[in-house]
């Protein structure tokens, strides 16, 4: 004959539901981050920092833009504008053996028509940030 312990829940019903629940929802919300996680290494696509109107080195406004490029070499990223609109792209491929590793980037921004467009300013810093500002017409 073969005996089954049985285990009996000491507690109430709510209790016994309530503790499971938490322990799921841990799980999803670990799950999350992971999932999270794998987002940021495998799609790796840098993000637009900032778009702000600031007040420029000679006192007026001006407008700025900062986009994250670390992960783009300065002769690969390309600045234009056409239509009132600031386009930014990069691309990058490496060939390692039989495989081709690729990346793309690329950022549009409409420009008001304040903006000085055929002043305006493009910076790399160390950290791989680019900046564009351009001064803003007074009326």
């Amino acid at each position: 004959m073969l005996c089954i312990p049985v285990r009996r829940h000491h507690g109430d019903f709510d209790d016994f539901f309530k503790n499971h629940w938490l322990e799921h929802n841990n799980m999803a919300m670990d799950w999350d981050m992971k999932l999270d996680d794998l987002k940021r290494d495998f799609l790796p696509f840098p993000q637009l920092s900032s778009t702000t109107i600031s007040v420029g080195p000679s006192g007026n406004p001006e407008f700025a833009v900062r986009f994250d490029v670390k992960d783009f070499k300065p002769e690969v990223i390309h600045v234009f504008t056409k239509s009132g609109k600031l386009t930014i792209s990069a691309t990058y491929e490496e060939k390692t053996g039989n495989f081709t590793s690729r990346r793309a980037f690329k950022r549009t921004v409409e420009v008001s028509r304040d903006v000085q467009i055929s002043l305006m300013r493009c910076t790399l810093l160390r950290d791989g940030i680019l900046c564009l500002t351009a001064p803003i017409r007074l009326l």
